[in-house]
């Protein structure tokens, strides 16, 4: 039997699509990013625990696309906002994922996560923060 973990509904690049975490056996996790109905699988990540597959759906709902921008460019904005960016190459389509580098705890992370998405929201980037309790 399959048990969803985590489901998001959201807007990627002016579509629909769904984020899905879910246990299909037990050690056996998968997370899938894809339209409505499932009729295209856009992205998705295998994990033998939870927290594997938790840490999945929030690197793949945090990538962002910058289609004109080369990487030494987000790399160097990344560094210049105090953060660091890896590249992840989902079936073509290039995706930037940003984790604010914070060497706080608790609520000075989720601030500092806040602040990025927000600033990501005024300059037009759907965006959102994704915070998990250890």
């Amino acid at each position: 039997m399959i048990n969803t973990i985590k489901h998001e509904e959201y807007t990627l690049k002016g579509r629909r699509v769904i984020l899905d975490t879910a246990e299909l056996s037990p050690s056996n996790y998968e997370t899938m990013l894809m339209t409505p109905g499932g009729y295209v699988e856009i992205a998705s990540m295998s994990a033998t625990t939870e927290a594997d597959a938790l840490r999945h759906f929030a690197e793949i709902r945090a990538a962002l696309s910058l289609p004109r921008w080369t990487a030494e460019k987000v790399k160097q904005a990344a560094k210049e906002a105090g953060t660091g960016c890896f590249i992840w190459n989902c079936y073509g389509a290039r995706q930037f994922v940003f984790g604010p580098d914070s060497r706080a705890q608790g609520n000075a992370r989720s601030r500092n996560a806040k602040a990025m998405t927000a600033a990501l929201r005024s300059m037009g980037y759907d965006a959102m923060d994704y915070c998990q309790m250890d």
